[in-house]
């Protein structure tokens, strides 16, 4: 779950393999669906706007691409 709805930031979770992106601002009926979705086991993804521009886009860390029960064990 997060705050930002960045398309470019999106499409850098998806290509990491999760199933779902969940915005804190989503009316209920749209993270319900989407938390049904990905319980079982299909994508779900906000659609938004136009893309941002990419010499502002974010990066997610590597503990986020690693996803929940995949840290590494340093």
């Amino acid at each position: 779950m997060t705050a930002t709805d960045r398309q470019d930031f999106i499409a850098q979770i998806k290509s990491h393999g999760f199933l779902g992106y969940v915005v804190k601002a989503m009316p209920a009926a749209e993270f319900l669906s989407a938390l049904a979705k990905v319980l079982a086991g299909e994508q779900a993804f906000p659609v938004s706007g136009a893309p941002h521009a990419m010499s502002t886009a974010i990066r997610i860390t590597r503990r986020q691409a690693e996803g929940p029960g995949q840290r590494s064990q340093a």
